[in-house]
Protein backbone atom coordinates (compact mmCIF):
# COMPACT_ATOMS: atom_id res chain seq x y z
CA UNK A 1 0.00 0.00 0.00
CA UNK A 2 1.45 3.41 -1.03
CA UNK A 3 1.45 6.12 1.58
CA UNK A 4 1.51 9.80 0.67
CA UNK A 5 4.26 11.65 2.42
CA UNK A 6 3.14 14.89 4.20
CA UNK A 7 5.03 17.75 5.87
CA UNK A 8 6.76 16.99 9.10
CA UNK A 9 6.20 19.33 12.03
CA UNK A 10 9.70 20.78 11.64
CA UNK A 11 9.17 21.46 7.94
CA UNK A 12 5.87 23.17 8.69
CA UNK A 13 7.46 25.38 11.34
CA UNK A 14 10.25 26.33 8.93
CA UNK A 15 7.70 27.34 6.27
CA UNK A 16 5.75 29.41 8.81
CA UNK A 17 8.96 31.11 9.95
CA UNK A 18 9.90 31.97 6.36
CA UNK A 19 6.43 33.41 5.71
CA UNK A 20 6.65 35.49 8.90
CA UNK A 21 10.04 36.86 7.85
CA UNK A 22 8.74 37.75 4.39
CA UNK A 23 5.70 39.53 5.90
CA UNK A 24 8.00 41.39 8.28
CA UNK A 25 10.08 42.57 5.33
CA UNK A 26 7.05 43.44 3.22
CA UNK A 27 4.99 45.47 5.71
CA UNK A 28 7.44 48.39 6.06
CA UNK A 29 7.66 48.60 2.28
CA UNK A 30 3.85 48.65 1.98
CA UNK A 31 3.63 51.35 4.66
CA UNK A 32 6.22 53.45 2.83
CA UNK A 33 4.28 53.13 -0.42
CA UNK A 34 1.05 54.13 1.33
CA UNK A 35 2.67 57.14 2.98
CA UNK A 36 4.26 58.19 -0.31
CA UNK A 37 0.85 58.01 -1.97
CA UNK A 38 -0.76 59.96 0.88
CA UNK A 39 1.94 62.62 0.71
CA UNK A 40 1.43 62.93 -3.04
CA UNK A 41 -2.34 63.31 -2.56
CA UNK A 42 -1.71 65.97 0.07
CA UNK A 43 0.69 67.79 -2.23
CA UNK A 44 -1.90 67.72 -5.03
CA UNK A 45 -4.54 69.13 -2.67
CA UNK A 46 -2.32 72.07 -1.77
CA UNK A 47 -1.52 72.61 -5.44
CA UNK A 48 -5.24 72.83 -6.28
CA UNK A 49 -5.87 75.24 -3.40
CA UNK A 50 -2.96 77.48 -4.39
CA UNK A 51 -4.13 77.58 -8.00
CA UNK A 52 -7.65 78.30 -6.75
CA UNK A 53 -6.36 81.31 -4.84
CA UNK A 54 -4.61 82.56 -7.96
CA UNK A 55 -7.79 82.14 -10.00
CA UNK A 56 -9.61 84.15 -7.34
CA UNK A 57 -6.90 86.82 -7.73
CA UNK A 58 -7.43 86.82 -11.49
CA UNK A 59 -11.14 87.44 -10.94
CA UNK A 60 -10.88 90.14 -8.25
CA UNK A 61 -7.29 91.42 -8.60
CA UNK A 62 -6.58 90.45 -5.00
CA UNK A 63 -6.46 87.39 -2.78
CA UNK A 64 -9.22 86.83 -0.23
CA UNK A 65 -8.63 87.96 3.32
CA UNK A 66 -7.63 85.19 5.70
CA UNK A 67 -10.71 85.92 7.78
CA UNK A 68 -13.33 88.68 7.64
CA UNK A 69 -15.58 89.48 10.57
CA UNK A 70 -17.05 92.74 9.32
CA UNK A 71 -20.64 93.39 10.37
CA UNK A 72 -22.15 96.18 8.32
CA UNK A 73 -25.65 96.44 6.84
CA UNK A 74 -27.40 93.52 5.23
CA UNK A 75 -27.01 93.32 1.43
CA UNK A 76 -29.94 94.65 -0.58
CA UNK A 77 -31.21 91.45 -2.14
CA UNK A 78 -29.26 88.24 -1.53
CA UNK A 79 -27.21 86.45 1.08
CA UNK A 80 -24.70 85.22 -1.49
CA UNK A 81 -22.72 88.14 -2.85
CA UNK A 82 -19.25 89.60 -3.28
CA UNK A 83 -19.10 92.64 -5.48
CA UNK A 84 -22.19 94.48 -4.21
CA UNK A 85 -20.89 94.72 -0.64
CA UNK A 86 -17.74 96.50 0.53
CA UNK A 87 -16.03 95.03 2.37
CA UNK A 88 -16.89 91.38 1.94
CA UNK A 89 -17.75 90.08 5.40
CA UNK A 90 -18.31 87.05 7.60
CA UNK A 91 -16.12 84.80 5.51
CA UNK A 92 -12.64 83.32 5.23
CA UNK A 93 -10.25 82.10 2.55
CA UNK A 94 -11.60 78.53 2.53
CA UNK A 95 -15.09 79.76 1.66
CA UNK A 96 -13.89 82.10 -1.07
CA UNK A 97 -11.69 79.49 -2.76
CA UNK A 98 -14.53 76.94 -3.08
CA UNK A 99 -15.73 78.01 -6.57
CA UNK A 100 -12.15 77.56 -7.83
CA UNK A 101 -11.76 73.98 -6.60
CA UNK A 102 -15.00 72.76 -8.22
CA UNK A 103 -17.11 73.34 -5.10
CA UNK A 104 -19.19 76.30 -6.25
CA UNK A 105 -22.45 74.58 -5.28
CA UNK A 106 -21.26 74.40 -1.66
CA UNK A 107 -20.09 78.01 -1.68
CA UNK A 108 -23.47 79.18 -2.96
CA UNK A 109 -25.02 77.91 0.27
CA UNK A 110 -22.86 80.20 2.39
CA UNK A 111 -24.89 82.87 4.17
CA UNK A 112 -22.88 86.09 4.46
CA UNK A 113 -25.35 87.77 6.83
CA UNK A 114 -26.31 85.00 9.25
CA UNK A 115 -23.42 82.77 10.23
CA UNK A 116 -25.57 80.41 12.28
CA UNK A 117 -27.47 79.48 9.13
CA UNK A 118 -24.26 77.91 7.82
CA UNK A 119 -23.77 75.52 10.72
CA UNK A 120 -24.51 72.30 8.95
CA UNK A 121 -26.85 69.45 9.66
CA UNK A 122 -25.33 66.55 7.73
CA UNK A 123 -27.40 65.80 4.67
CA UNK A 124 -29.45 69.00 4.89
CA UNK A 125 -29.11 70.65 1.46
CA UNK A 126 -29.88 74.06 2.92
CA UNK A 127 -26.77 74.20 5.13
CA UNK A 128 -23.17 74.63 4.15
CA UNK A 129 -20.44 73.65 6.56
CA UNK A 130 -21.21 69.96 7.07
CA UNK A 131 -19.74 69.09 3.68
CA UNK A 132 -16.55 67.04 3.63
CA UNK A 133 -14.41 68.71 0.97
CA UNK A 134 -11.89 66.17 -0.29
CA UNK A 135 -9.39 68.84 -1.33
CA UNK A 136 -9.25 70.13 2.26
CA UNK A 137 -8.20 66.81 3.78
CA UNK A 138 -4.87 64.99 3.97
CA UNK A 139 -5.10 61.17 4.10
CA UNK A 140 -2.18 61.01 6.55
CA UNK A 141 -4.11 62.83 9.26
CA UNK A 142 -6.23 60.48 11.41
CA UNK A 143 -9.10 62.88 12.19
CA UNK A 144 -12.36 62.39 10.24
CA UNK A 145 -13.42 64.62 7.36
CA UNK A 146 -16.52 65.77 9.30
CA UNK A 147 -16.70 66.46 13.04
CA UNK A 148 -19.97 65.23 14.55
CA UNK A 149 -19.13 65.87 18.21
CA UNK A 150 -18.55 69.61 18.73
CA UNK A 151 -22.22 70.62 18.59
CA UNK A 152 -23.76 67.21 19.16
CA UNK A 153 -25.94 68.53 22.01
CA UNK A 154 -27.81 70.91 19.73
CA UNK A 155 -31.13 69.93 18.21
CA UNK A 156 -30.65 68.93 15.50
CA UNK A 157 -26.92 68.21 16.01
CA UNK A 158 -24.64 70.50 14.03
CA UNK A 159 -21.78 68.95 12.07
CA UNK A 160 -18.65 70.60 10.72
CA UNK A 161 -16.53 69.80 7.69
CA UNK A 162 -12.83 69.87 8.52
CA UNK A 163 -9.69 71.11 6.81
CA UNK A 164 -6.06 70.10 7.34
CA UNK A 165 -4.80 73.16 5.46
CA UNK A 166 -4.41 76.68 6.82
CA UNK A 167 -3.37 79.94 5.19
CA UNK A 168 -0.18 81.66 6.30
CA UNK A 169 -0.77 84.69 8.52
CA UNK A 170 2.92 85.33 9.29
CA UNK A 171 4.78 84.98 12.56
CA UNK A 172 1.71 85.09 14.84
CA UNK A 173 -1.96 84.94 14.02
CA UNK A 174 -4.16 83.92 16.92
CA UNK A 175 -4.64 86.59 19.60
CA UNK A 176 -5.18 90.04 18.19
CA UNK A 177 -2.83 91.59 20.72
CA UNK A 178 -0.07 89.28 19.50
CA UNK A 179 -0.82 89.23 15.77
CA UNK A 180 2.10 90.35 13.66
CA UNK A 181 0.05 90.83 10.45
CA UNK A 182 3.12 90.08 8.34
CA UNK A 183 1.76 87.14 6.37
CA UNK A 184 -0.14 87.13 3.08
CA UNK A 185 -3.47 86.07 4.69
CA UNK A 186 -4.57 87.95 7.78
CA UNK A 187 -7.70 89.41 9.36
CA UNK A 188 -9.68 91.78 7.08
CA UNK A 189 -6.79 92.63 4.68
CA UNK A 190 -6.85 91.51 1.04
CA UNK A 191 -3.36 91.51 -0.43
CA UNK A 192 -2.42 91.29 -4.10
CA UNK A 193 0.55 89.77 -5.89
CA UNK A 194 2.31 93.12 -6.18
CA UNK A 195 2.37 93.43 -2.39
CA UNK A 196 4.29 90.13 -2.00
CA UNK A 197 7.62 91.91 -2.38
CA UNK A 198 9.71 88.98 -1.15
CA UNK A 199 8.55 87.09 -4.24
CA UNK A 200 5.78 84.53 -4.50
CA UNK A 201 8.25 81.64 -4.90
CA UNK A 202 9.84 82.58 -1.57
CA UNK A 203 6.67 83.14 0.46
CA UNK A 204 4.53 80.43 2.06
CA UNK A 205 0.84 80.74 1.22
CA UNK A 206 -0.65 77.54 2.65
CA UNK A 207 0.53 74.80 4.97
CA UNK A 208 -0.67 71.73 6.82
CA UNK A 209 -1.94 71.68 10.40
CA UNK A 210 -1.88 68.42 12.33
CA UNK A 211 -4.49 67.11 14.74
CA UNK A 212 -1.99 64.69 16.31
CA UNK A 213 -1.10 66.21 19.67
CA UNK A 214 -2.43 64.56 22.87
CA UNK A 215 -2.06 67.60 25.16
CA UNK A 216 -3.48 70.07 22.65
CA UNK A 217 -6.30 67.68 21.77
CA UNK A 218 -7.34 67.68 25.40
CA UNK A 219 -8.20 71.39 25.11
CA UNK A 220 -10.92 70.55 22.56
CA UNK A 221 -9.64 72.81 19.77
CA UNK A 222 -7.40 70.49 17.79
CA UNK A 223 -9.79 70.38 14.82
CA UNK A 224 -10.11 73.08 12.14
CA UNK A 225 -13.54 73.72 10.59
CA UNK A 226 -13.12 74.95 7.04
CA UNK A 227 -16.25 77.11 7.22
CA UNK A 228 -15.31 78.81 10.45
CA UNK A 229 -16.22 82.47 10.66
CA UNK A 230 -14.13 83.65 13.58
CA UNK A 231 -15.78 84.73 16.80
CA UNK A 232 -13.57 86.93 18.96
CA UNK A 233 -9.97 86.92 17.80
CA UNK A 234 -9.73 83.31 16.68
CA UNK A 235 -8.27 82.50 13.32
CA UNK A 236 -8.45 78.74 13.20
CA UNK A 237 -8.16 78.62 9.39
CA UNK A 238 -4.88 80.55 9.67
CA UNK A 239 -1.42 79.15 10.39
CA UNK A 240 1.76 80.86 11.49
CA UNK A 241 5.40 80.46 12.50
CA UNK A 242 4.45 80.73 16.15
CA UNK A 243 6.62 77.66 16.72
CA UNK A 244 8.57 75.17 14.63
CA UNK A 245 6.85 72.71 12.31
CA UNK A 246 5.23 69.83 14.20
CA UNK A 247 5.79 71.53 17.57
CA UNK A 248 3.75 69.73 20.21
CA UNK A 249 2.08 71.39 23.17
CA UNK A 250 3.89 70.44 26.41
CA UNK A 251 2.07 69.27 29.52
CA UNK A 252 0.45 70.69 31.50
CA UNK A 253 -1.68 72.70 29.07
CA UNK A 254 -1.38 76.46 29.58
CA UNK A 255 -3.11 79.39 27.89
CA UNK A 256 0.23 80.71 26.59
CA UNK A 257 1.10 77.40 24.92
CA UNK A 258 -2.44 77.06 23.63
CA UNK A 259 -2.13 80.45 21.94
CA UNK A 260 1.03 79.22 20.22
CA UNK A 261 -0.15 75.74 19.29
CA UNK A 262 -3.51 76.64 17.72
CA UNK A 263 -1.84 77.93 14.55
CA UNK A 264 1.36 75.83 14.36
CA UNK A 265 2.06 74.13 11.03
CA UNK A 266 2.42 70.36 11.11
CA UNK A 267 1.26 67.12 9.54
CA UNK A 268 0.74 63.39 9.83
CA UNK A 269 3.71 62.83 7.51
CA UNK A 270 7.05 61.73 8.87
CA UNK A 271 9.66 64.43 9.25
CA UNK A 272 7.86 67.56 8.13
CA UNK A 273 4.86 68.98 6.28
CA UNK A 274 3.75 70.08 2.82
CA UNK A 275 3.50 73.78 2.00
CA UNK A 276 2.16 75.67 -1.01
CA UNK A 277 4.27 78.64 -2.02
CA UNK A 278 2.88 81.84 -3.49
CA UNK A 279 3.79 80.81 -7.03
CA UNK A 280 1.66 77.66 -6.78
CA UNK A 281 4.54 75.24 -6.24
CA UNK A 282 4.40 72.76 -3.34
CA UNK A 283 7.36 71.93 -1.13
CA UNK A 284 7.92 69.45 1.68
CA UNK A 285 9.67 71.33 4.49
CA UNK A 286 11.44 69.36 7.20
CA UNK A 287 10.47 69.95 10.80
CA UNK A 288 14.18 70.34 11.54
CA UNK A 289 14.05 73.81 9.96
CA UNK A 290 14.94 76.46 12.54
CA UNK A 291 12.24 78.88 13.61
CA UNK A 292 13.97 82.00 12.27
CA UNK A 293 14.10 80.57 8.74
CA UNK A 294 10.46 79.52 8.95
CA UNK A 295 9.49 83.01 10.13
CA UNK A 296 11.27 84.58 7.15
CA UNK A 297 9.46 82.26 4.74
CA UNK A 298 6.14 83.20 6.33
CA UNK A 299 6.73 86.97 6.13
CA UNK A 300 5.61 88.38 2.80
CA UNK A 301 7.56 91.66 2.63
CA UNK A 302 10.47 91.72 5.09
CA UNK A 303 13.03 91.97 2.29
CA UNK A 304 15.00 88.93 3.44
CA UNK A 305 14.76 85.95 1.14
CA UNK A 306 15.80 82.63 2.69
CA UNK A 307 16.63 79.21 1.29
CA UNK A 308 14.14 76.48 2.21
CA UNK A 309 16.39 73.64 0.97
Amino acid sequence: MCRRRGFTLIELLVVIAIIAILIGLLLPAVQKVREAAARTTCSNNLKQLALGLHNYHSAYEKFPAGIRRDQGPAPPSTNNYRLNETPLRRTNWTIEVLPYIEQENVQKKWNYTNFNANRGVTGDPATCTWHAIKTFNCPSDPAPAVDTTSDAAESPPRHWGLTRYVANAGRRSYRRAAQTNDGPFIHTVERNIASISDGTSNTIFLGERSTVDPVFSSTGDNLVFWGWWAFGAEGDVLGSAAERINWKMPAPATQANYDLRINVFGSGHTGGANFAMGDGSVRFIRDSMDLVTLERACMYADGLVVSLD
